[in-house]
C-alpha cells in the first residue's frame, strides 16, 4: 500500500459497512464505494491510484464476509 494505505483503508471500511445492507447490486455497491472513498480522500487532499482504492475495498468486503 501507498503511504495513506491506512486512511484509505480506514475509510473503504466505513464505506463498504454503510453499503453492505443496500439493495444494490454487488457492481452498483462497488462503483457507489469506490465514488465515495474517492470523495472523501479529495476532502482530505489525498491522491491515490484506483488500484489502491479497489484494493481497499476488496480488502474490507473480505473481512466483512469473515465475520
Amino acid at each position: 500500500m501507498t503511504e495513506y494505505g491506512a486512511v484509505v483503508l480506514q475509510i473503504a471500511g466505513t464505506v463498504v459497512m454503510d453499503l453492505a445492507t443496500s439493495k444494490l447490486s454487488s457492481e452498483q455497491k462497488r462503483e457507489a464505494a469506490f465514488v465515495a472513498i474517492k470523495e472523501e480522500l479529495v476532502k482530505k487532499g489525498i491522491e491515490v491510484g484506483s488500484r489502491v482504492i479497489n484494493s481497499a475495498i476488496e480488502a474490507q468486503v473480505a473481512k466483512l464476509k469473515e465475520k
